[in-house]
């Protein structure tokens, strides 16, 4: 693998929850090693896509996915080669149902773009080279209730490199 520039590595990923209801907050951690031969150029953003599970052409939604954007500290013109880091982010499940987001699964995937929105090459899955990495996915409802949830929702976590 060619090891220009700023490339970041995703290690591993603790997720706060496979299971959330209206008003509740998923907290993603994520460590990431600059595998690259220098920082990056620019301050980039970690970003969180939430992809419906269940999508369909029958449908009507105007976003495919919802992109979560965060900005990383320290920022990532200062991760040297060979730093690790780790950055969180935070999903706040809304109320409104008239919101982009359904209940049901979501695919979470995580990278880094630039302030354009525009994902840069990252170190994924089996130190493949990619946009983004699919670390899993989370259950929401509107209809389960907080003690259900509270007995059944757990944190995990996977390594990814």
């Amino acid at each position: 693998m060619v090891k220009q520039g700023f490339l970041p590595c995703l290690l591993k990923v603790e997720v706060s929850s496979d299971l959330l209801i209206p008003e509740q907050d998923l907290w993603v951690t994520s460590w990431w090693q600059n595998i690259g031969d220098n920082p990056a150029e620019e301050s980039f953003f970690g970003f969180m896509d939430l992809e419906f599970g269940e999508q369909r052409t029958v449908e009507a939604r105007d976003v495919r996915y919802n992109r979560i954007r965060w900005k990383p500290y320290p920022e990532t013109q200062y991760w040297r080669p060979g730093d690790i880091w780790a950055t969180t982010c935070r999903w706040h499940v809304p109320s409104d149902l008239s919101s982009n987001y359904w209940a049901g699964t979501y695919k979470l995937y995580l990278g880094f773009c630039d302030s354009e929105s525009v994902p840069i090459p990252i170190c994924g899955t089996g130190s493949r080279v990619m946009k983004r990495v699919k670390i899993g996915e989370v259950d929401t409802s509107w209809g389960w209730g907080t003690p259900t949830v509270e007995k059944t929702r757990k944190v995990w976590s996977i390594e990814v490199n």
